[in-house]
C-alpha cells in the first residue's frame, strides 16, 4: 500500500535513559532547544551535573530551579522533573518512589501553570480535582487523569495489539489507527514520533488530517508510552540487538499489519 511518513525528530539514545513521556527531556542539544529556553536550561543542566557527589549543590539546584520555575520557565520545569523523577520508570514503580504524594505535591506546585494545562486541561493550575476517565486497565492511573480534550481523545483512541519484531518476538504495542469519514484520494498517513514520547504528541495532528480525509496510522516504540519496553532492554542489554535495528523492525512490522 502506498503511504507517507510524517515524524518527530529522534534524538540518540545512548545518553538517555528510559523514562515516562508525560514529561519532556531536557537533555537535548542545546540547537533543539527554543531561544528564550537556552540560558535557563543550560544553568539547570550544568547543576544536573554535579547533583550526584555533591548534597550542597544538589540543594541549590533545587532551589534555583524551583526559582526560576515559578517565574514560569518550561525548561526548568523540566530539569525538575528530570532531577526528581529520574531513573527507569518500571524499578520506579517496583520500588514505590512513584507514589511519593509529598514530592509529587511540590513538584507541582512549582510547575509552570502552562504545562500542566498541556496535558491535565485548565485549572491543573490550581489543583482542582478533576473526574478519572474510564480506561483499561494497561494503560495505567496516571493516563486517567488526563482532562484536555485533545489528550483524552487521543488516549481515549489508543489500542493494544501484540505486534511481532522478528528479533525478539511478539510485543505488546499500543498503537492509533483512524479512519476518515468521508476518505480522500490520497494515501494514509503514518506517524512517527521521536525518542522519550509518545502518541500523545500527535493529539492535535490527528483530527485536521481525518477531517482532511486521511487515514492516520501511528504506534509507540519503546522509548515511551504504553508499549511494552522489557522485551526490547532486555535485548538490548543482552547484547543481542542494536537500540535502532529494533526501532526498525518493529516500525516495519507495524507498516506491514496495518497498511
Amino acid at each position: 500500500a502506498s503511504f507517507a511518513f510524517l515524524h518527530a525528530p529522534i534524538r540518540p539514545a545512548a545518553a538517555q535513559p528510559l523514562r515516562p513521556a508525560l514529561f519532556p527531556r531536557l537533555a537535548q542539544p542545546a540547537a533543539l532547544l527554543l531561544p528564550e529556553q537556552l540560558p535557563s536550561a543550560l544553568v539547570a543542566d550544568s547543576l544536573l551535573d554535579s547533583v550526584g557527589g555533591v548534597a550542597a549543590a544538589g540543594v541549590g539546584a533545587v532551589l534555583l530551579i524551583a526559582l526560576l520555575a515559578g517565574k514560569g520557565n518550561m525548561a526548568s520545569g523540566a530539569a525538575l522533573m528530570v532531577l526528581f523523577l529520574g531513573g527507569d520508570p518500571d524499578e520506579r514503580d517496583a520500588s514505590g518512589a512513584n507514589e511519593n504524594k509529598l514530592l509529587k505535591e511540590f513538584a507541582l506546585s512549582i510547575t509552570p501553570s502552562a504545562w500542566k494545562k498541556a496535558y491535565q486541561g485548565e485549572g491543573a493550575e490550581d489543583g482542582e480535582p478533576a473526574a478519572l476517565l474510564d480506561l483499561p486497565a494497561w494503560q495505567g492511573e496516571e493516563a486517567r487523569e488526563l482532562t484536555e480534550p485533545e489528550a483524552v481523545t487521543c488516549v481515549q483512541q489508543m489500542q493494544l495489539a501484540p505486534i511481532t519484531v522478528p528479533s525478539i518476538g511478539p510485543v505488546e504495542t499500543c498503537y492509533l489507527s483512524l479512519t476518515p469519514e468521508a476518505p480522500a484520494e490520497a494515501p494514509p498517513v503514518m506517524l512517527i514520533h521521536g525518542f522519550d514520547s509518545s502518541l500523545l504528541e500527535f493529539r492535535y495532528l490527528t483530527q485536521p488530517l481525518l477531517d482532511a480525509g486521511l487515514r492516520v496510522e501511528a504506534m509507540e516504540w519503546w522509548s515511551g508510552g504504553f508499549t511494552a519496553r522489557a522485551p526490547f532492554t532486555e535485548a538490548i542489554s543482552a547484547g543481542k540487538a542494536e537500540p535502532w535495528d529494533l526501532i526498525r523492525e518493529h516500525q516495519l512490522a507495524f507498516w506491514k499489519r496495518q497498511l
